[in-house]
């Protein structure tokens, strides 16, 4: 099963878990799709919520971590459908 989230509020790919130790990849834009392929996982450090995961834009693949949700609670991202077609 592949889960796929939707950016609903605009927030940056990391390379490592940790933002404090991590360098911003790319930015993910509102509706943006991406497919997760870890997580999600807590950042205890920074009391949120992440995801290693993929996306597709310009037709350049980002691989990185994303917050779900922020340390105030922040929705970030939200669970979504994509429908590959048959």
């Amino acid at each position: 099963m592949v889960i796929y989230y939707k950016v609903v509020k605009a927030i940056v790919f990391t390379d490592a878990l940790d933002l404090a130790e991590g360098k911003v990849v790319r930015r993910g834009d509102v509706g943006e799709i991406i497919e997760v392929l870890e997580g999600p996982v807590q950042d205890e450090v920074n009391d949120m919520t992440r995801i290693r995961g993929k996306s597709t834009v310009d037709g350049k693949v980002t691989e990185g971590w994303v917050t779900v949700s922020g340390n105030k609670g922040t929705a970030f991202l939200e669970k979504t459908i994509v429908n590959k077609g048959d």
